[in-house]
């Protein structure tokens, strides 16, 4: 006796069941397979597809960030009374049996739920699958492209704060160390997207260093002309602003002696 047969999905009706977030560029989003029509009438319809959802994501904890995402499938223009979405063997998660692990994430958790919704359109109910998911990014490939050098800059920076502020020397470190700083920011740059609500806490970081750098290599250059510039009267502008202005934050005082000379 013939059980089943396999038929061309385009020769059998089917729902319109759609991503709602849906945020793909192409228009089918199913791959053409036939489907197994049962004698008892059940249709069973396996399509390789691929999905591409939209997603609030928070990356202020990259690189040991986590997301947790959602997929709304549901009938399109049929309502709950023709078309009547149920789980599949009522397993309300995702099956991840053939699941190929990546190197990028990990899944620790996923759920799903079954939802009836009246929208503001049609005063029909119209029913929903949701799948919830929740991604943790795996830290590991960032730890020696982003966090380690950040690590020997910051202690680089440190140690150009004991340099005498006289050495030459302390502004090409200071140069090299926020170029290096500008390199990281850059790698940051190509792993973050471009439309993300926040920045990272560790760009935040490189940002206030890099500031740091740039103030104590602006206040080295004024000392450094100033030592080598040798003996003579201090200018009108430095007095003022050192002596007159910033002495009282500072709780200093300055004694000024006048002498005269008489010239016969």
């Amino acid at each position: 006796d013939l059980v089943d047969i396999r038929l061309p999905i385009k020769r059998i009706w089917q729902p319109d069941v759609t991503l709602y977030n849906y945020a793909d560029t192409r228009l089918e989003e199913k791959r053409e397979v036939l489907a197994t029509v049962y004698h008892n009438g059940t249709v069973f319809w396996k399509p390789m597809s691929i999905f591409k959802s939209t997603c609030q994501i928070d990356i202020r904890r990259f690189p040991y960030d986590s997301q947790k995402c959602s997929m709304k499938f549901g009938s399109w223009t049929y309502d709950s009374s023709k078309v009547n979405l149920r789980f599949y063997r009522d397993i309300q998660k995702f099956d991840l049996n053939s699941y190929v692990k990546s190197n990028e994430w990990s899944i620790v958790g996923n759920s799903a739920s079954r939802n009836t919704e009246k929208y503001d359109c049609c005063p029909e109910i119209y029913v929903d699958l949701k799948f919830h998911i929740q991604l943790e990014r795996r830290g590991g490939f960032y730890n020696y492209i982003l966090i380690l050098p950040c690590v020997l800059l910051s202690c680089l920076t440190c140690i150009l704060f004991w340099l005498p502020p006289e050495s030459p020397s302390k502004l090409v470190l200071g140069m090299n160390i926020f170029t290096s700083f500008f390199v990281l920011l850059l790698l940051l740059y190509k792993n973050m997207p471009s439309n993300a609500e926040h920045i990272p806490r560790i760009g935040a970081y490189y940002c206030l260093n890099m500031g740091m750098i740039a103030t104590s290599t602006f206040l080295c250059t004024i000392v450094v002309h100033i030592y080598f510039r040798g003996a003579g009267p201090m200018p009108t502008i430095l007095r003022r602003v050192f002596l007159e202005f910033l002495a009282p934050f500072f709780l200093y005082g300055t004694t000024y002696k006048y002498i005269s000379t008489t010239c016969c």
